[in-house]
C-alpha cells in the first residue's frame, strides 16, 4: 500500500495553493503525509505539473507524482489514477491535503479495515449518508477497473460519486464527533476557524 496526498487541485476559492499553507510550522501537504505515513507506508504527493517546482523546493524530501498528461480527465480522479499508473500493483491510501483536522485514529481504523475486509474495491467513511471519497483506500483491483472503463470510453462522468457508484465500496460510519475530521477548508474565510 502507498499513501497519496492529493494536492493537485486548482485552489481557486482559496486563491493560493492549499498544500503549501503552513500550520503549526508545517505545510498542509506535510501534515497530511505525516498522518498517513504513521500507518507504516510510503507516501507520495499528488500534484499538477505546474506545482512541481514549488513543491520540490517546499518539500524536498517528499516524492512527487505529477498528473499523467495522457489522462484526459480532471478533478481528484486525475490525481488518483495518475498515482495508480505510477505503481499499478499497490493499493492507494488517499487523503486530501485540505482535510487538515483529520484524526490519525480514523486513518488507523481505515487501514485496519482493509486488512480485515478483503474483496472491496474501495474503503471509505460515510458522513451523514454521504460518502467521503477523498479519505479512503482504493485497491489496485478497483483502480484497474476504473482505468479500464476510462480506456474503453465507458465512463460518462468523471466525478468521484459517479465512479464510486460502479464499484464495490465498504462504507465505515462516522459518529458526529468523528465527522469533524472531514471539515475541509476551501476559502480564506474558512481559515479563520482554523487559525
Amino acid at each position: 500500500m502507498i499513501g497519496v496526498i492529493l494536492c493537485g487541485g486548482q485552489s481557486t476559492r482559496m486563491g493560493r495553493d492549499k498544500g503549501l499553507i503552513v500550520k503549526d510550522g508545517k505545510r498542509w501537504a506535510q501534515l497530511a503525509s505525516d498522518k498517513v505515513s504513521a500507518q507504516g507506508i510510503e507516501v507520495l504527493i499528488s500534484i499538477n505539473p505546474h506545482q512541481n517546482n514549488d513543491y520540490a523546493i517546499a518539500l524536498p524530501n517528499q516524492k512527487l507524482v505529477p498528473d499523467n498528461s495522457s489522462l484526459n480527465i480532471k478533478g481528484p480522479l486525475l490525481g488518483i489514477l495518475s498515482a495508480h499508473l505510477s505503481n499499478q500493483v499497490e493499493d492507494l491510501f488517499i487523503l486530501a491535503c485540505d482535510l487538515i483536522l483529520m484524526d490519525g485514529n480514523l486513518l488507523k481504523v481505515l487501514y485496519e479495515s482493509r486488512i480485515s475486509n478483503p474483496g472491496f474495491d474501495v474503503l471509505l467513511f460515510n458522513k451523514d449518508g454521504m460518502r467521503e471519497p477523498l479519505c479512503g483506500i482504493y485497491t489496485a483491483e478497483g483502480l484497474a477497473k476504473i482505468f479500464r472503463w476510462l480506456s474503453n470510453s465507458e465512463l460518462s462522468n468523471f466525478s468521484m460519486k459517479h465512479v464510486l457508484n460502479r464499484l464495490n465500496v465498504l462504507e465505515l460510519p462516522l459518529t458526529h464527533e468523528q465527522a469533524q475530521s472531514f471539515t475541509n477548508f476551501n476559502s480564506n474565510e474558512a481559515l479563520t476557524k482554523l487559525f
